[in-house]
């Protein structure tokens, strides 16, 4: 029996659909962005809520790190490219092993 893996919430079938819509882009910066156009709201919506509980999590990691006269430990855009490139690398390590996992009952 193939157990549904999940990842933030939201199961590793669903969040992997988002990856073909993925483009990046080197800026003249050097920066890389990332972006994702004309995504279905069915393969977005649970992306969404993934990124947002990661992102959730980093705040208030940051917000147990603010001591006394402390500045922010990383800036909310900073933190939601952390949450990206997390949630993105976690999907990606459970979906390459989903395959070989299967759970006997």
């Amino acid at each position: 029996m193939r157990q549904q893996l999940l990842v933030d919430g939201e199961s590793v079938d669903a969040l992997v659909e988002i990856f073909p819509y993925f483009e990046t882009h080197r800026q003249p910066n050097n920066k890389m962005r990332f972006t994702a156009e004309h995504v279905p709201p069915r393969v977005l919506a649970p992306f969404l809520r993934a990124l947002m509980r990661r992102e959730a999590r980093l705040l208030k990691e940051d917000a147990d790190r603010v001591r006394g006269d402390a500045l922010e430990w990383r800036t909310q855009d900073e933190r939601r490219v952390d949450a990206l490139v997390d949630l993105v690398a976690s999907v990606a390590a459970v979906s390459r092993y989903q395959g070989s996992i299967s759970i006997k009952t």
